[in-house]
């Protein structure tokens, strides 16, 4: 399974250099210098869920991964690992298919942190929460680089690039404007590489 998931594994530079899986060595051991986020939409999570106020805690009323998706991360995670980068700091959405997802990536402790979480279902938060995402990704500017599991809608409004489940995105905090990307994972079958 690791073998072909390096064999479809894409990466995309910004501008406008593409690099498909023999390439992805220097862009992940960028991050060994610190200051990167990588930014993962939740892995495959079928289903949508309950509407209105919900237990964060209680997986019964939210999507969770599929058995692909948990595949996904944990391909991931492999990846990562085998490249030096498994003591990552791994941030994660409260809700449960982002916190599956950073749990099966396997990279270390799990901290769970209300600025990624989803604002689907309350639009008028989007304001406070991606002020929140900003401010959570500029404090680790100058520290250790980080994955953080979020949702796509957070990911769109923050970056203007829509990413499939299990995809990620390797941005660099910038003071104006949005974050800059630098490069672009992506864990979809058939995809060799594609422009964020």
């Amino acid at each position: 399974m690791i073998r072909s998931l390096y064999a479809v594994l894409a990466f995309c530079l910004v501008p406008p250099l593409l690099a498909d899986a023999s390439e992805s060595a220097p862009l992940l051991d960028s991050l060994h210098a610190g200051g990167y986020v990588v930014l993962m939409r939740h892995a495959e999570a079928p289903g949508s869920d309950m509407m209105g106020e919900i237990d964060l805690d209680d997986c019964s009323m939210q999507r969770q991964l599929s058995a692909r998706g948990r595949e996904q991360a944990r391909g991931l995670g492999q990846v990562f690992r085998d490249h030096g980068l498994g003591d990552m700091p791994v941030l994660s959405s409260r809700y449960c298919r982002c916190r599956q997802t950073a749990e099966e990536l396997a990279l270390g402790p799990v901290t769970r942190n209300p600025a990624l979480d989803s604002y689907f279902y309350s639009r008028d938060q989007r304001k406070q929460r991606l002020a929140d995402m900003r401010a959570l990704i500029e404090a680790y500017s100058d520290g250790p680089s980080v994955i953080m599991v979020t949702h796509r809608l957070n990911i769109l409004d923050m970056t203007g690039v829509a990413i499939d489940p299990a995809d990620m995105l390797i941005i660099r905090h910038r003071t104006e404007d949005s974050p800059r990307i630098v490069g672009r994972i992506s864990a979809a079958v058939g995809t060799r590489a594609y422009r964020p």
